[in-house]
């Protein structure tokens, strides 16, 4: 590989692409500031590989495969820039890589992540548990039992319904045994009742004995809310954003599909008061619910990855990427200004879907949903500002000529996108 001449002060950003939504986000983020980016990926077939915003492509193998040639390809690849880039995570993947490695990738990577122990207690669901018994985070009661004994005598503890999750999601995804037990929702499922949760484990604890279970907080999806925010080198908060997540798929278990820009104190109270509570420094993202009992917002989870839909937050006036990018080149940043309420970000495709559940159930009326979509909206893939990742893929089903007419529509609209902000 030849070497990558990159500026010192502007060294740009590396970011593994992970075939989803929450790389094209933060390509996009970063690349309206003007940061060069560089994507390590195995598909350059994916429609994240058509943005203008991709200064290079560079060939990775899959995240998925072994662990140990992943840390040679980006060793190899950091020793090609004549100045460290800056390494950015959109998934749990490429952050426990970068986690687990730290020492001798930061040899060629600047970087925003923290402590390797804390990255780790917060993406595993059962060291999770015991951080927030440790710390006395607001979190719903929890079990992580180590036997089916111990869970029974522990049960009656419980409030049912409860959600058993995996400690990894990648224990349950290797195993179709667990696909079925699961209902394909390896993010967590819904348990009713003792019994069934009894049954439950002994069918689970042949594949993957680190579970967790935690009491159900009731309520509508749009009950949760997430609090995203950057805290730098110093410890001081750069950047704060809050976002509804109105509906998700699949619904009331799923990953956001229609998320609103929204101000809610109390939420940027509970999430900065632990992220303070644990010592944490980068970026996170702080996800609770409003209790309908008590009308308290409860923790369920802390992640140190970027979300799916982290491109809400610039759209809003929070660059919370670009702001980790000048911090991991050693620069102090003035607090970033309050965001703008009532953006959307939608992902259409699954909204539709998950609409048609909500109105199955009486959650959402049809006009009440089309009323949503009235307002200032960016979405996962569209974007005017960068219309290709959309048009290539359409446009490479149909053949070549729409190809090129795509790719002229696109020229088109980016140009027209500036005019739209």
């Amino acid at each position: 590989m030849e070497g990558i001449s990159n500026r010192e002060d502007n060294p740009g950003a590396v970011i593994i692409d992970g075939h989803g939504r929450a790389d094209l986000g933060l390509i996009r983020a970063l690349g309206e500031r003007n940061v060069p980016v560089y994507l390590l990926t195995d598909d350059r077939r994916s429609p994240i590989t058509r943005s203008r915003y991709i200064t290079a492509i560079l060939p990775f193998p899959s995240l998925r495969g072994e662990e140990s040639s992943c840390v040679r390809a980006l060793m190899q690849i950091g020793q090609q820039f004549a100045h460290r880039p800056v390494f950015f995570s959109t998934g749990d993947r490429s952050l426990m890589l970068f986690a687990r490695h730290r020492a001798e990738l930061e040899q060629h990577y600047r970087h925003h992540i923290g402590d390797p122990g804390l990255i780790t207690a917060l993406y595993d669901k059962v060291a999770f548990v015991r951080l927030g018994h440790e710390r006395k985070l607001p979190v719903p009661f929890s079990l992580a039992p180590g036997s089916l004994d111990e869970l029974e005598r522990d049960a009656d503890r419980l409030s049912f319904p409860v959600m058993v999750k995996p400690a990894e999601k990648r224990n349950w995804a290797q195993f179709p045994q667990v696909h079925r037990l699961v209902g394909g929702n390896l993010k967590g499922v819904r348990v009713e009742s003792r019994e069934a949760l009894l049954r439950l484990y002994q069918d689970l604890t042949p594949y993957d004995n680190r579970i967790v279970i935690q009491n159900y907080i009731e309520g509508r999806d749009e009950e949760i809310y997430s609090l995203h925010t950057y805290i730098d080198r110093q410890g001081d908060v750069t950047g704060i954003f809050t976002g509804q997540k109105m509906r998700t798929w699949p619904i009331h278990r799923g990953i956001g599909c229609f998320q609103l820009s929204v101000i809610e104190p109390q939420v940027v109270n509970i999430g900065v008061g632990a992220l303070r509570a644990i010592g944490y420094t980068g970026h996170a993202i702080v996800q609770v619910k409003r209790n309908p009992d008590t009308g308290s917002f409860e923790i369920f989870e802390i992640n140190c990855r970027y979300s799916t839909w982290n491109y809400l937050h610039t759209r809003s006036g929070v660059n919370l990427p670009y702001a980790a990018y000048r911090d991991s080149l050693g620069e102090k940043q003035r607090p970033l200004p309050l965001q703008r309420e009532g953006c959307r970000w939608i992902d259409a495709a699954n909204d539709i879907k998950a609409f048609r559940e909500y109105r199955r159930i009486g959650e959402w009326s049809t006009g009440a949903w089309l009323r949503t979509y009235i307002g200032s909206n960016c979405y996962a893939v569209f974007s005017w500002r960068d219309p290709m990742p959309t048009l290539a893929p359409l446009a490479c089903q149909l053949g070549g000529a729409p190809f090129r007419l795509a790719r002229r529509f696109g020229y088109f609209l980016v140009s027209a996108g500036k005019t739209h902000g």
